[in-house]
């Protein structure tokens, strides 16, 4: 039944960092955080964060997502974008730079 994946190759999704001014609160489910970004609040999925299990309600600083959950929740806009290959993640990860923030 799964033959129509055969050939199919997932690729590692592809990271941006944003800075998230606060974890205000979890999901009932425990699935989603509610963040707030620039004043902004938004629901990330934890399944959409590199790490997960680092991130508590009241957190405040640099959080690696998806590429894609970014662009649905239009945080891209305006923002400079940190882009991160799975290939380059270690310690030269750190001079990857600041955390991005809107440009107004």
């Amino acid at each position: 039944p799964r033959d129509y994946l055969r050939g199919c190759e997932m690729s590692e999704p592809q990271y941006v960092t944003v800075f998230v001014d606060d974890v205000i609160r979890e999901s009932e489910s425990g699935l989603a955080l509610l963040c707030e970004i620039e004043g902004e609040r938004v629901w990330l999925p934890r399944g959409q964060l590199r790490e997960p299990e680092m991130v508590e309600i009241g957190y405040s600083g640099n959080l690696e997502i998806t590429r894609w959950i970014a662009d649905e929740k239009n945080l891209l806009i305006g923002f400079m974008i940190v882009m991160l290959r799975p290939a380059i993640i270690s310690s030269r990860s750190q001079s990857f730079g600041t955390p991005c923030r809107r440009a107004w």
